[in-house]
């Protein structure tokens, strides 16, 4: 593993619990690899971090988020150039504004999906690339405490709020419908990684746990996954 890599995977560490640090540092580490063209939007930005410790201090043009308490702390972090309050299915843009839009773990949120899938194409040049990491089924065939404990994985469906649950066809039909062309499908958060991240779930409201990060990369829990429970989909405005 390089060493912008390594550190990478350390501020995640550094600034989140074990849970929520092994899948966002995953992500993190496949779509940074992806080529975004300026200018950049970050659809559904929340406090910045990830894009800050992905790219850069404002190394992205613009961060999106409904949530205007979330975009106030990525304005205070400085993590984007420009920071705007709206709905991923109404943004506030002229068509053809952005080179590139990235979304790492928003759609699944997302009640609007295929109204703000057609926003992100609108707002997209011709041939400009969006790249969006989201969560599939397998996460859930994957955690630990499921094994265990009854109805466990419906609960930590409703307190992440995930509505949208699909496999690669699904992402593919609905990009595909909303004006966009498939041009890469890879995947991360191995078995392992999901595993490792709901088994320290209950430690979470203890914080950042770094000492644990040595344990983790033994474990090779970081990277690509042919099996991973996340996808990285790179699709193409037609």
């Amino acid at each position: 593993m390089k060493k912008e890599e390594k550190t990478l995977i350390s501020n995640f560490f550094t600034h989140f619990p074990p849970s929520h640090a092994i899948p966002r540092a995953n992500e993190a580490l496949v779509i940074r690899r992806v080529k975004l063209t300026a200018p950049v939007l970050d659809l559904g930005c929340g406090d910045g971090k990830f894009a800050l410790f992905t790219f850069g201090r404002q190394q992205i043009e613009v961060g999106l988020d409904w949530n205007e308490k979330e975009v106030a702390k990525a304005e205070k972090i400085g993590a984007y150039k420009k920071f705007v309050v709206a709905d991923a299915s109404k943004m506030p843009f002229a068509d053809g504004s952005f080179g590139s839009v990235f979304s790492n773990s928003v759609l699944e949120h997302i009640v609007n999906l295929n109204q703000a899938l057609i926003e992100v194409a609108r707002v997209l040049r011709k041939g400009g690339v969006f790249a969006l990491t989201v969560p599939t089924p397998l996460v859930s065939d994957y955690q630990f405490w499921a094994k265990f404990i009854p109805g466990y994985t419906e609960f930590k469906r409703r307190l992440w709020q995930h509505i949208n649950y699909f496999e690669k066809r699904e992402w593919q039909e609905r990009l595909e419908k909303a004006g966009f062309k498939i041009v890469l499908v890879k995947r991360t958060n191995s078995k392992s990684a999901i595993s490792w991240a709901d088994i320290f779930f209950p430690l979470a409201p203890i914080g950042p746990l770094k000492q644990v990060l040595p344990f983790l990369e033994k474990r090779k829990v970081f990277g690509f996954s042919k099996k991973g429970a996340t996808l990285l989909i790179v699709a193409e405005k037609r």
